[in-house]
């Protein structure tokens, strides 16, 4: 895509497309920490024509267990087949809130080498190679709506129960945050 197809595509893709070539290098990484601040979820459409409400959030049951699965608990793909101990959790969040009506957070992984499949994912997405987080949640309230003539669902009251780094998105605009 030209660069002036991505100027035309408007700001939400901008985004996403600067994050997915590197045209930002300004990545909020801590190495020593080994932590990544991420926005998990916005008002945006999805690639299934969902829209997540971002103040209703309920966080309370995630913050009592703050798991990050890699790709939703299946590793199949990139690192091999699914197998039981790709769903341990690979990482923690941290300091996860809605904030500027997007959902954010910041994730931890492990100490290096305690756990191959979270060192793996720390170094995709510190070379750039995965830059994508997903949401598991479950809707409270779903309203189907009108927009531009397409039809879409708006989801209330979405318990978050669960976050993913992942190769791709549903949501283009939930990536590792950039200032």
């Amino acid at each position: 895509m030209t660069e002036d197809e991505r100027r035309d595509a408007g700001p939400s893709l901008m985004r996403a497309f600067a994050s997915m070539d590197g045209a930002d290098d300004s990545r909020k990484v801590n190495e020593e920490a080994r932590s990544i601040d991420f926005i998990c979820s916005t008002e945006d459409e999805d690639g299934h024509g969902t829209v997540i409400d971002q103040a209703s959030w309920k966080l309370d049951r995630y913050k009592k267990n703050p798991v990050v699965l890699w790709n939703h608990g299946t590793s199949g793909g990139m690192f091999g087949s699914s197998k039981p101990k790709d769903e341990i959790p690979i990482a923690r969040a941290e300091q996860t809130r809605v904030e500027g009506n997007q959902l954010r957070t910041t994730v931890v992984f492990p100490p290096a080498g305690e756990f191959e499949l979270s060192d793996h994912v720390w170094n995709a997405i510190r070379s750039k190679r995965v830059n994508g987080i997903s949401v598991g949640f479950r809707a409270g309230k779903v309203a189907k709506e009108t927009v531009d003539g397409r039809e879409r669902y708006r989801l209330f009251n979405c318990e978050l129960m669960e976050l993913s780094p992942t190769p791709i998105p549903s949501n283009a605009n939930c990536i590792a945050e950039r200032s």
